[in-house]
């Protein structure tokens, strides 16, 4: 995805029943098709970070700072409320 465009594909089935990879696969690629031939030709454009946002590497699993890259994400934030903590009440 980008600012320009947002492609979601869903294969599947009404019933609780696993999907086959040939169908995934095929999923997968028709995704890949559509998504290059929009943007063949075309300049790519992504979105500008705000001055007021930054991005926090954190274990993707634990939410906690994270001190290597082994199941590491970047976790974006305004300024100032990173290192909130959100209590249940």
């Amino acid at each position: 995805y980008n600012k320009d465009l947002v492609l979601a594909s869903w294969a599947g089935y009404d019933e609780n029943k696993e999907v086959e990879s040939e169908i995934i696969a095929s999923n997968k690629t028709s995704w890949i098709n559509i998504m290059e031939a929009y943007f063949k030709g075309k300049e790519i454009a992504w979105y500008d970070t705000p001055k007021n946002v930054i991005g926090i590497p954190k274990n993707a699993i634990t939410g906690d700072d994270a001190k290597d890259t082994s199941n590491s994400a970047i976790y974006y934030y305004v300024k100032g409320t990173e290192n909130y903590v959100f209590k249940e009440e």
